[in-house]
């Protein structure tokens, strides 16, 4: 075969290789198609679900607490004699009644804190200063700890309502108490102070 000939064979090849990419071009450009926005199928992607419905869920809200002198308005004292119970492992009440582990509480409601004579209050007590207002026996009772570090008492009394009962209670056995704070002022007569915590702060703790 001459050199004529494969000329013509190769011209051949070169031919049908140029039309094949003229109709692959022209395919496209005849039927070229932009991809949707958005798919006609959503794909869940394991996990990214839960995180989104997780992302729009508000954090609850902690409840707010009425104040001592709104709860004071609706207090048991029968209620708290019943939950004054779980005290009396420490605390005497009544006139004439001795102190035990802890203080004899009876006359405790506006008295001088770590006041009451012939009980050896621990350093952390004996470093606060003010009275028993109906705010500062709530603060106390909510978290002892908190009020007076390293103080005897660990219990905490976390119902405000059972803590409202127990001052009810305290305030039964005080003789002339001071008045009911008024709910609707948002604050307490006598109770614009509360003990003053810095001297406890800086005590050790209390041993025994």
């Amino acid at each position: 075969m001459d050199s004529f000939e494969w000329n013509k064979i190769f011209a051949a090849l070169l031919v049908a290789v140029l039309a094949s990419q003229l109709i692959g071009w022209f395919s496209d450009a005849l039927y070229h198609n932009e991809p949707p926005e958005k798919p006609a199928y959503a794909i869940n992607v394991p996990g990214e679900e839960d995180d989104a419905a997780t992302d729009q869920q508000a954090e609850p809200a902690e409840p707010q607490v009425a104040t001592i002198a709104v709860r004071l308005q609706d207090a048991s004292a029968d209620k708290g004699a019943r939950a004054f119970r779980r005290c009396q492992a420490c605390h005497k009440i009544g006139d004439g009644s001795q102190h035990g582990v802890g203080p004899d509480l009876y006359n405790v409601v506006g008295s001088d804190i770590a006041g009451k004579d012939g009980y050896n209050y621990s350093t952390a007590v004996a470093g606060l200063e003010g009275q028993w207002t109906y705010a500062n026996l709530d603060r106390w009772l909510t978290d002892p700890q908190a009020m007076g570090s390293g103080s005897k008492m660990v219990m905490k009394v976390g119902d405000p309502d059972d803590r409202a009962d127990l001052i009810a209670y305290l305030r039964a056995n005080t003789d002339n108490p001071p008045a009911l704070p008024d709910a609707a002022a948002g604050s307490e007569t006598g109770d614009s102070e509360t003990a003053n915590t810095d001297a406890a702060a800086d005590s050790p703790p209390d041993e025994g």
